[in-house]
């Protein structure tokens, strides 16, 4: 399977997320930065926007699967994926035994 690399705009919904959610964009903002990674960000008309493209720095890649719509693989998967899951409620994952 070929990836390839590709730039990628992921706009956050300021009004979805809310004060305690942008608050935790922020943060997490601030750990991608600890870990060497930075990127261009914005905020406007109602969104929080981080770019993955050229001023993507740090130990991290944006790669992407060419993917075809009418595949009945990645259309199985779609029509299946699951909601993710709560994060918080299920502890640090590095606390789990092997």
């Amino acid at each position: 399977m070929k990836l390839e690399e590709a730039e990628v705009l992921i706009t956050f919904d300021l009004e979805a997320l809310g004060k305690d959610g942008l608050r935790k964009l922020f943060e997490v903002e601030r750990l991608l930065s600890e870990l060497g990674v930075h990127f261009d960000t914005g905020s406007g008309c109602g969104g929080r926007d981080w770019e993955f493209d050229w001023s993507l720095q740090g130990p991290v890649k944006v790669l992407f699967r060419k993917l075809v719509k009418d595949d009945p693989v990645n259309r199985y998967v779609r029509q299946n994926r699951k909601p993710a899951q709560d994060q918080s409620s299920q502890g640090d994952p590095s606390e789990a035994s092997a």
